[in-house]
């Protein structure tokens, strides 16, 4: 019997020392509203003050390893990556660290891949629309996402260039569209922020049937319904559209 007790005993402070342990390793938060600034010639590193900290660790993504490196500690709230310029790809993160040496939790990961802004719209057709937007700093392509009808967003191009014509759509319906930077640190994929969504809403058809027209996927002509030219591909356009863009086929003659 009292050998069964003092085992329990055991494992009681066993147990008790293990959760101290773990405690203490996380007693400190993770550094909030951590960003990277790459005003400067160099990444500038700023986060906010975790209670309980004495100084911080910054950390850097290895593009030889595609692990996270120590580069440096500080007793500031920011810190200045001197080794490498603003305009090249680098990630981090910041942990916190008190005075008996426990490091804290990480913060957000960020990195130097600006957030791509100024999405602008334009050639808003029933079917189409052109979308341009500002080169992002630091990134080598961008993905143009469009929101779906439950409400997430799904990726339909990934390009390298800074305009994209989204086609497909659906004559009158509103859409919302959103841009992300991407780029490579070693063989790791990194992403920068999303843009802010833009929204475009296209063009209605005309409703009577002698001024609505179709066109083709990759065409340079205007069709009337049933045309051979339509077998493979048909999309819907009013005919005052279909006169800007394009001009009427040979074959089955639609209104000039």
């Amino acid at each position: 019997m009292k050998k069964r007790i003092f085992s329990l005993l055991l494992s009681a402070v066993i147990a008790l020392s293990l959760f101290s342990v773990s405690y203490a390793a996380e007693t400190l938060n993770e550094p909030a509203s951590f960003s990277v600034s790459t005003e400067k010639k160099n990444p500038v590193l700023k986060w906010s003050k975790v209670q309980g900290a004495t100084g911080y660790v910054v950390y850097r993504l290895n593009s030889d390893t595609g692990k996270y490196d120590e580069i440096g500690k500080t007793a500031k709230l920011s810190y200045t990556d001197k080794k490498v310029k603003s305009s090249s790809a680098c990630q981090y993160y910041v942990r916190a660290v008190d005075e008996k040496s426990k490091l804290g939790a990480k913060s957000d990961i960020k990195n130097t891949i600006a957030k791509t802004s100024n999405i602008e719209k334009s050639d808003i057709t029933s079917t189409s629309v052109k979308l341009s937007w500002y080169a992002s700093k630091n990134a080598k392509k961008y993905i143009i996402e469009k929101r779906t009808e439950n409400g997430e967003y799904e990726a339909v191009k990934t390009t390298s260039k800074t305009t994209f014509t989204v086609k497909q759509l659906k004559a009158g319906t509103s859409y919302k569209f959103r841009i992300r930077p991407k780029s490579n640190i070693g063989k790791k994929t990194v992403y920068g922020e999303r843009s802010a969504a833009v929204s475009v809403k296209t063009l209605e058809i005309e409703k009577t049937q002698s001024s609505a027209v179709y066109i083709t996927e990759n065409g340079t002509k205007y069709h009337l319904s049933g045309c051979r030219y339509l077998s493979k591909s048909a999309f819907s356009i009013s005919l005052t559209e279909a006169r800007r863009k394009y001009s009427p086929c040979s074959v089955c003659k639609p209104p000039n």
